[in-house]
């Protein structure tokens, strides 16, 4: 495995992963990470999806297939968000639960 394929290159995004993680726990919805600039906050959403991707593969070689983890990654319930440029937010990734209450729903 190349260094952008092997998770231990991706020591702070894990930790970035575990604190929003924990802060859900805690009752919250997630963390923000405020970047410098909104090219920042776009690479680090990329190398997080990296490591996610990187996460379910090394899982898939750990887990037989009728497991739950097997090609899955614990940080796949995470949503890695960056708001519109014309926010005065938008050089900030913001790491949140996915949840079906983000969704205006109407009944039918």
């Amino acid at each position: 495995m190349g260094p952008l394929n092997n998770v231990l290159a991706f020591d702070d995004v894990r930790d970035l992963f575990e604190k929003a993680l924990a802060r859900i726990e805690e009752g919250g919805n997630g963390i923000r990470v405020r970047l410098g600039t909104r090219g920042a906050a776009i690479r680090l959403r990329h190398r997080m999806n990296k490591f996610r991707a990187t996460d379910r593969k090394a899982n898939a070689k750990v887990y037989p297939e009728d497991d739950p983890n097997h090609n899955a990654s614990i940080y796949d319930t995470l949503q890695l968000r960056i708001p519109p440029e014309e926010s005065p937010d938008s050089t900030t990734l913001i790491i949140e639960r996915r949840s079906s209450d983000m969704y205006e729903v109407e009944d039918l």
